[in-house]
């Protein structure tokens, strides 16, 4: 276990995978906390990784942006039919000044420009509710991701917070029960001083 503890990175403590099996003692409890919290940071990781609810709302306001877009179009579409039936208006209105056309030839036009504008204000309340739709969309594909930005480095600091309590008590229990020789060498251990549950 001392060999294999990692270092304190995201992606060496995901990617550790000691035994659980292992009966570490008074060490145990340290153990299972690492495990406990390197379970939770992947399932955040996995959550930050793969973001299908920000992928889906970004596929929705892409094609709301589309739609908006050709409402635009329409309405600008309108607006300059609008103003051509203003110019015919006023050819007509002067045609009947010089008694050349009836007047009815006026309201045909006029009838025109009425259908005209109510096209152009139904367009616009279409093209202002695209435009609400797609602020919502906006700010909740901020807050998903915001928030599970925070939650995967919230998983983060637990994780390195109970790798390096295990890590203490590792070294802890190094110094407590391992004798280190201050030089390298071949020990010789002879029966003379071992007994019964002793351990070398």
């Amino acid at each position: 276990l001392i060999q294999a503890l990692p270092d304190e990175t995201d992606s060496t403590l995901i990617n550790f995978q000691p035994l659980e099996s292992l009966d570490l003692g008074e060490l145990q409890e340290d153990y299972f906390q690492f495990i406990e919290k390197q379970s939770e940071f992947r399932r955040r990781y996995e959550q930050y990784a793969d973001m299908d609810d920000v992928e889906s709302m970004e596929r929705q306001r892409s094609t709301l942006q589309n739609s908006l877009s050709y409402y635009r179009n329409q309405r600008a579409e309108l607006q300059d039919r609008l103003q051509q039936r203003q110019q015919e208006r006023l050819e007509k209105e002067r045609l009947v000044r010089e008694n050349r056309i009836p007047y009815r030839e006026v309201q045909k036009v006029e009838t025109r420009m009425e259908q005209l504008r109510n096209e152009i204000q139904q367009t616009q309340e279409i093209i202002s509710n695209k435009k609400v739709e797609i602020s919502i969309l906006s700010t909740q594909i901020s807050r998903t991701e915001r928030g599970a930005s925070e939650n995967r480095l919230s998983a983060s600091d637990a994780l390195k917070e109970s790798f390096f309590q295990l890590q203490k008590r590792v070294e802890e229990w190094v110094q407590q029960h391992v004798i280190q020789a201050p030089v390298e060498g071949i020990v010789q251990i002879t029966g003379d001083n071992i007994s019964k549950q002793q351990f070398i």
